[in-house]
């Protein structure tokens, strides 16, 4: 799953001037406790799963559901985001925006 995301300033230096760059993470890496707590309806990912459209098993199986109109449908009535790549963007961000800030 490709999800855009914009960098924190000052960070475009430790990229070396590439302009893609493409990582492999795990969801519940970044859609951590302290994320769901402040941005959606949840107290943790566990149960953000729990009430989705789709099983545990269903999403670890086939990542690409959470990019799906029933996933986005479900993110959009319980959390502050739009759409699943919305939340999943914005979450990187602020953890790159940790890691920056933590770096400096």
């Amino acid at each position: 799953m490709a999800i855009n995301v914009e960098l924190p300033s000052g960070m475009e230096s430790l990229l070396r001037d590439k302009d893609n760059v493409s990582i492999d993470v795990r969801i519940g890496d970044y859609l951590n406790t302290e994320f769901l707590v402040q941005y959606t309806n949840f107290n943790s990912y566990e149960e953000f799963i729990d009430f989705s459209p789709y099983t545990e098993k269903e999403l670890s199986e086939n990542p690409e559901l959470f990019n799906t109109p029933k996933m986005d449908r479900y993110i959009e009535l319980t959390t502050q985001f739009e759409s699943f790549e919305a939340m999943f963007a914005f979450a990187v961000q602020m953890k790159l925006e940790g890691f920056f800030e933590n770096k400096n």
